[in-house]
């Protein structure tokens, strides 16, 4: 699902000793969240997509060739990804915009990988990252915010060309349940559902963009490291936002890659609190550290316990792009009212991102 030309595997680009100053975001818009949705549903008014796993952000790009992206938390990152940047500039060929998208790393079958992305950010070298642009909201000087999302969309395809690190996701009208199967069978966590008509909710977790999820999964606030002998982390200690306070949500134990353990041992100082963030409903044991509610865990899990805590959680990344404000527990909403029953069998071939060693 896709228009764009192939990716490489490659380093990623080195850094221009000077770089023009970056355009302002307009109004400094922030991102629109998507709400959990309980099922995959079919209806004519709904654009369905892959949920790219990644890090949420907008790119904003001025006729000069001078960009600035920032993500979630609306920190600039573009220093991180100068090869995204160059080239979603080029792609743009001198339009002035500003694209909402994922910065992620694709595995060798072409389905965005996290824990490699983790390494990414923590500094090791020789993974390419990619853009997937996934929305458009001014061009040109002109906001699209209140644009339906289908008009927007389609001025994204428009104005931008293929490039090695750009891809530009294709999204199917109204089989929303064909592709949760096709997407299943390829070991995608989620999909992302966009209403046909909508305008851009900047800042809110719209109901009229919905994460459909595939597999249980959950981003959770690290609340402590748990240190074994010798220094190295043993356990995240896991919390989530609940009725307007910070709440236990479980214990992971984990073994990082190399690089990510002396990326987060690097932040313990920095991070360290005097006291729990949250209440414990089980006290941990050993060298237990705790830490201001900054770092994200994504992780896996089975369901949860009956104290609300998440069941036998698996560490997919450990990350800092994600707001810790938006690790909510809540319980995902049904399809929108009105939509249709599912259409039956219908064929649906959804292909991965192209990959290129």
């Amino acid at each position: 699902m896709r228009r764009s030309s192939h990716q490489s595997r490659t380093a990623p680009a080195a850094l221009p000793l000077t770089l023009p100053p970056p355009p302002a975001l307009p109004a400094d818009v922030a991102l629109e969240v998507a709400v959990p949705c309980s099922a995959p549903f079919d209806s004519d008014d709904w654009r369905f997509s892959v949920d790219w796993d990644g890090i949420r952000v907008l790119l904003a790009a001025g006729s000069g060739g001078e960009a600035r992206l920032r993500d979630e938390r609306r920190r600039e990152v573009g220093e991180r990804f100068p090869e995204v940047v160059g080239e979603v500039v080029a792609a743009l060929g001198g339009h002035t915009a500003v694209v909402d998208g994922v910065v992620t790393v694709l595995d060798p079958s072409g389905r965005p990988d996290l824990e490699a992305l983790s390494r990414r950010r923590a500094g090791e070298p020789g993974v390419a990252a990619v853009f997937i642009a996934t929305d458009l909201l001014h061009l040109d000087g002109t906001s699209l915010l209140q644009r339906a999302f289908v008009e927007r969309i389609a001025a994204l395809d428009g104005a931008v060309t293929g490039q090695p690190h750009l891809q530009v996701p294709e999204w199917v009208a109204g089989d929303g349940c064909a592709l949760a199967e096709a997407a299943t069978a390829q070991g995608l966590p989620a999909l992302l559902a966009r209403q046909a008509g909508a305008p851009y909710g900047a800042g809110v977790a719209s109901a009229q963009r919905l994460r459909i999820a595939l597999e249980d999964r959950a981003d959770t606030v690290v609340t402590a490291v748990v240190l074994r002998p010798g220094d190295g982390v043993r356990a995240l200690l896991l919390g989530e936002q609940h009725s307007g306070r910070l709440v236990d949500a479980g214990l992971v134990t984990v073994r990082l890659p190399a690089s990510v353990e002396r990326w987060l041992r690097e932040r313990l100082g920095e991070l360290a609190a005097p006291a729990p963030p949250c209440t414990r409903a089980i006290a941990p044991e050993g060298d237990v550290r705790w830490l201001q509610p900054e770092l994200v865990a994504t992780v896996r899990h089975r369901g949860r316990l009956a104290g609300g805590q998440l069941r036998r959680p698996e560490l997919v990344a450990l990350r800092d792009d994600r707001d810790p404000a938006w690790c909510v527990r809540r319980n995902p909403i049904p399809p929108p009212a009105g939509v249709e029953q599912p259409r039956g069998f219908r064929p649906t071939v959804l292909h991965t991102l192209p990959f290129e060693r």
